[in-house]
């Protein structure tokens, strides 16, 4: 777990590090917008945190690796699967795939392989961490809100599917949410989220 006083460090311009950027709920005014026709540009390998800001839950920040690589041309665009059926969804485009993984905690979900269904991927400014379309279960959703040449930032958001959490005064909530920070690492750092060769 990445301690809040350690993440005021920012990374080298321009160099994957391993020290973390501000994780505000806000980009800096050094970042610009996200492009989604820009997404291939950052695939790679990240360090990332994630804050809650929902009032009374837990606001010690969730840290993890993720990995992005450009999705194959099949995954570009939205397509139904060959044995699905009406009542079945469509896989959806995306402009990367990958995987993840938490540090504290584990989530067969963020680290699924499938390319169908992989533990991450970027649609459009939206970055989701996990599986979506389980009945029990729901990714979190990363709207992108801000990039530099290191980084990404964005507000998350996870509803908490058949789950009510109750927070410290007793007020129920249905759906977590909060900001997010990821900040470029070498590709190494990641290598056992992936496949031997892949």
């Amino acid at each position: 777990m990445l301690a809040l006083s350690a993440l005021g460090c920012g990374p080298r311009v321009g160099t994957p590090s391993l020290n973390p950027v501000a994780c505000t709920s806000s980009p800096p005014v050094t970042a610009h917008g996200f492009r989604a026709d820009q997404a291939y540009a950052w695939a790679g390998s990240y360090r990332f945190v994630l804050t809650s800001t929902t009032p009374g839950l837990r606001s010690i920040p969730d840290s993890g690796l993720l990995r992005l690589w450009v999705a194959d041309s099949v995954h570009r665009r939205a397509r139904r699967l060959p044995w699905a059926l009406g009542f079945q969804p469509v896989v959806p485009a995306r402009q990367l795939t990958g995987v993840a993984r938490m540090d504290d905690w584990s989530d067969p979900y963020f680290e699924g392989h499938d390319p169908d269904w992989p533990g991450a991927q970027v649609r459009g400014d939206t970055l989701l961490l996990g599986r979506e379309l389980v009945n029990d279960y729901s990714p979190y959703a990363v709207v992108i809100t801000g990039i530099s040449s290191d980084a990404i930032w964005g507000r998350w958001s996870r509803e908490l599917s058949m789950v009510v959490v109750m927070d410290s005064s007793g007020i129920p909530h249905s759906r977590r949410e909060g900001h997010f920070c990821a900040w470029r690492v070498a590709r190494d750092s990641t290598a056992s989220l992936v496949p031997a060769g892949a």
